[in-house]
């Protein structure tokens, strides 16, 4: 056995106290920092409920809900509710920023200055708002006049959310000679303001529509375009860009439309053809029309206020944004 000699007395309580100021600091990292990154992640989550929350009353026509309810929305994803929400608004869009103080738990062990005893936690989210300028759609349109006979409604104000409409297939037995729209009656049936018609489609079903040059080419055809299949990009219960159109010009193969602006519809029902029809299938569905003058294919469904776009979309700018029929995107923006 060896003896320990005088001079090594105490050796292993160095040793113990060296490993234990290691061990409070990676004590320190763990429980510490893990904390804060936990009140990021909490704090990060309640700026972006807060900013969508705001953006999406200041999307409406009664106007953006009270500052405090950025508050409510940031209490509500933090564990202890110690949280203040700062808001900033902006002609089309508001961002919400969240703070905190963490107080440490092993840090202020290690440095009895004060200087580590908590920390400031923060995070920021903004939302935008607006019509969309761009979008990809489905392969057709309607006239702003039909888009009126069924609402009741400009373009510019939100249509009405209860109210089915069953819109037929434009007519293609004329020539469609260049103009703008000068909306008649319902009862006069001016097949050139009516309907909707088809427009030619992408690889996949769709019509991209840019409307800073919003002349889209026409499929002059009566029926689905060739190469579509209708349910990839249409669904009963599905709410989808109606592109509306205020003019047209050319004939046949180089007629185009001029698509004024979006309105957004929830789909209740489409009646095509012998293949792409909904309940109660063809031919029945052709009778499913607000007149019979228009017995034959449709279009049925509810013109809605609000739709969530996501990314499919870019908005016009603040200062002079496109006309809105009832198509609001609001999406996070940072």
């Amino acid at each position: 056995m060896r003896w320990i000699k005088a001079d090594e007395r105490g050796a292993s309580a160095v040793v113990v106290a060296l490993v234990l100021v290691v061990m409070m600091g990676f004590g320190a990292l763990a429980v510490d920092v893990g904390a804060l990154w936990w009140d990021r992640k909490q704090l990060q989550n309640g700026a972006d409920s807060a900013a969508l929350a705001l953006a999406q009353s200041c999307a409406t026509a009664t106007g953006c809900e009270p500052d405090s309810t950025a508050t409510w929305y940031a209490e509500q994803n933090k564990n202890d509710s110690n949280v203040t929400a700062a808001v900033t608004h902006a002609p089309s869009s508001v961002t919400v920023r969240v703070d905190t103080v963490r107080d440490h738990f092993l840090a202020p062990v290690l440095d009895s200055s004060g200087a580590f005893d908590s920390s400031a936690v923060s995070a920021a989210a903004t939302a935008s708002w607006g019509p969309p300028s761009k979008a990809v759609t489905l392969p057709l349109t309607t006239s702003m006049c039909w888009f009126q006979y069924q609402t009741g409604s400009s373009a510019v104000s939100p249509p009405s959310t209860t109210v089915e409409f069953a819109i037929p297939l434009k007519s293609k037995s004329g020539s469609i000679a260049d103009g703008g729209l000068v909306c008649g009656t319902h009862s006069a049936h001016n097949e050139t303001a009516g309907g909707f018609g088809w427009l030619a489609p992408d690889s996949g079903c769709e019509a991209t529509i840019d409307l800073k040059d919003p002349w889209v080419a026409t499929d002059p055809g009566g029926s689905i375009p060739n190469g579509c299949v209708i349910e990839t990009v249409l669904n009963v219960g599905d709410t989808v860009l109606m592109p509306l159109f205020d003019a047209w010009k050319g004939t046949g193969s180089n007629a185009e439309y001029h698509v004024y602006v979006f309105a957004a519809l929830e789909v209740t029902g489409y009646c095509f053809g012998p293949d792409n029809s909904s309940s109660p299938g063809w031919p029945a569905c052709q009778s499913l029309t607000l007149d019979p003058k228009d017995k034959g294919q449709n279009l049925r469904g509810r013109f809605v206020e609000m739709v969530e776009l996501k990314d499919v979309l870019e908005y016009g700018s603040p200062s002079s944004p496109p006309p809105n029929a009832g198509a609001v995107g609001v999406r996070l923006t940072q």
